[in-house]
């Protein structure tokens, strides 16, 4: 076989191989770390202790919620599906919140879904709450922080935050306000870049907007110093009134994989170039 019949055979396999990587599919996909909706059990059940269908364990939550427990399921409300677990009392502004250990640390490229409920339905008073929940990724006990919450101000504004060490760059003043809803947050995490973006969108109709999105996104937020979480906090803090729910549910973390597919196939047509290179 001549150089150019070689090169000919080549080129014509790696072409094959790009035009059936477009048609294969993905030999890998996302790996599931952590999911929770909170089902099964029993109405008012605490959360410490719950084990996730992924295998995870819930935990106490952090010594600044002096109420403890979330509860997963309400007693007696109406609304049981806002949230899966959550808290509401008649003492007003009382924290609670839960941890668990997701396992090893992360690195990579990440995926974190929740529902977060904020006084939705709306009781007794309603849009004039100014309570506040959210969630937590930490490196360790002690360690650098991502922070998610809502509702921490007067203007119920969505904050995006490092602790702990990391230092976040400038999120820009795009989130929503509004007071009460369930909102889909998503985070996407890619550690290796030292990026971060939040995106919403509501999972039932806003109850009461005042100004700004009910969905958009950050965009990617750039953070420096390393981050590799190893556990996931909850928290929240309830109102004065027990018919306004707060909560979260449908929790799934993934780890992003690189679809394989396509890598395949044109290191298998390289193979056979120099396969048929050797026969010359």
């Amino acid at each position: 076989m001549t150089k150019q019949q070689v090169l000919g055979t080549s080129v014509a396999v790696m072409a094959l191989a790009v035009v059936m990587s477009a048609a294969v599919p993905a030999l890998a996909s996302n790996k599931l770390i952590f999911e929770d909706n909170f089902t099964g059990g029993t109405d008012g059940d605490a959360l410490t202790g719950r084990t996730a269908p992924t295998g995870q364990t819930w935990v106490a939550g952090e010594a600044w919620l002096p109420g403890g427990s979330m509860i997963t399921g309400y007693v007696g409300n109406p609304y049981d599906t806002c949230c899966g677990a959550g808290q509401f009392g008649t003492t007003a502004y009382e924290w609670y919140g839960n941890n668990v250990n997701l396992g090893a640390s992360l690195g990579g490229r990440y995926s974190f879904e929740i529902d977060m409920n904020r006084g939705y339905p709306l009781g007794g008073g309603g849009a004039t709450y100014n309570n506040t929940l959210g969630f937590i990724l930490r490196e360790g006990a002690g360690g650098p922080t991502i922070s998610v919450g809502w509702g921490n101000h007067s203007a119920s504004n969505l904050s995006l935050e490092g602790g702990g060490g990391l230092t976040m760059g400038t999120v820009p003043d795009s989130s929503p306000n509004f007071w009460a809803g369930i909102l889909k947050l998503v985070l996407d995490m890619d550690l290796p870049a030292k990026t971060v973006e939040l995106s919403w969108s509501p999972a039932v109709a806003i109850a009461s907007t005042i100004s700004g999105p009910t969905s958009g996104t950050t965009g990617p937020i750039a953070f420096t110093g390393s981050f590799n979480p190893s556990q996931l906090a909850l928290y929240l803090q309830t109102t004065h009134s027990a018919s306004v729910r707060d909560g979260f549910d449908n929790l799934r973390l993934v780890q992003i994989v690189p679809e394989p597919g396509s890598l395949s196939l044109l290191g298998i047509a390289g193979l056979l170039g120099l396969r048929h290179r050797r026969r010359a």
